[in-house]
């Protein structure tokens, strides 16, 4: 067998290999993620506000209602808005982020300290 006839065959091998890889990647990290794996940093942001306990202190309860939402309507609203980073505040602590949703026109800045959250500002957006 000739040298080219055995790179044809171990390069037919590598992309059936490649091929079923990235088959495999996408059953296990993308499937049923609109937005990216659960890894990347804005799914890890609303599954920690989603699985926290707000504090309905009487500041955050304002800023909700100026905007329209109810307590009880704040995870769905989370379910649906995007993280933007470049207006959130991660290395300070407790972190601060900011999320916006586009449907509704809403931005939210929500602090995060361990497993409790609160709303800290709400804006409506352009």
């Amino acid at each position: 067998m000739s040298w080219k006839k055995g790179f044809g065959r171990r390069l037919k091998l590598y992309g059936i290999g490649l091929g079923l890889g990235s088959i495999l990647a996408w059953a296990l990290v993308w499937r049923n993620h609109t937005d990216g794996p659960a890894m990347w940093p804005s799914a890890k942001i609303r599954e920690s506000i989603r699985n926290g306990v707000f504090l309905a202190d009487s500041a955050s309860l304002t800023q909700l209602q100026q905007v329209g939402l109810k307590p009880e309507q704040l995870s769905a609203w989370v379910d649906s808005s995007n993280v933007q980073i470049s207006k959130s505040e991660p290395q300070r602590s407790p972190r601060i982020y900011f999320l916006e949703n586009q449907s509704e026109t809403v931005g939210i800045r929500v602090e995060i300290q361990d497993s409790t959250y609160r709303i800290l500002s709400t804006e409506f957006l352009n």
